[in-house]
């Protein structure tokens, strides 16, 4: 009897030793997908709300200045250290034809046994300099206002 109790306890040490490199792998891979899923939310939360700051940013100001801060400081609250060459790779633009910003993020990098994963985002937002009213006399194109 405790013959057989002694050969299921080292059956089941080799048991354990050969599923754990797959339980490993398995965890490990999770994490990285979680990681990568992260990023890619703070990204796109960072560029969309750094081209709505620059966008929003009053006649006279600095808009790409001030969107670039407010994407760094998104970037940098959620990745930390490793939001660097995440902050590296952002890209600002006036886009003075569509009167708006245009932001862009694209960073790659290699993760072990996964291969080259890519974190992209971009957003367009039309500058916030409102028109403070119809025309002169009333009309639009012709037409009455409502209210008249």
């Amino acid at each position: 009897m405790k013959r057989c109790w002694r050969e299921e306890q080292g059956q089941t040490i080799i048991e354990f030793i050969l599923t754990l490199p797959l339980l490993l792998l398995v965890v490990y891979i999770i994490a990285i997908a979680g990681w990568h899923w992260w990023t890619q939310v703070t990204v796109s939360t960072a560029v969309h709300d750094g081209v709505v700051r620059a966008a929003r940013t009053p006649p006279g100001g600095y808009p790409l200045v001030e969107g670039r801060h407010e994407a760094v400081g998104i970037l940098e609250a959620a990745l930390g250290r490793s939001a660097e060459p995440y902050c590296e790779n952002l890209r600002l633009h006036l886009v003075p034809q569509r009167r708006g910003v245009y932001g862009e993020l694209e960073y790659s990098h290699t993760a072990f046994l996964l291969g080259r994963m890519t974190e992209k985002a971009s957003s367009f937002q039309r500058a916030e300099q409102f028109y403070g009213g119809g025309p002169i006399g009333g009309t639009w194109e012709g037409e009455h206002m409502p209210w008249e």
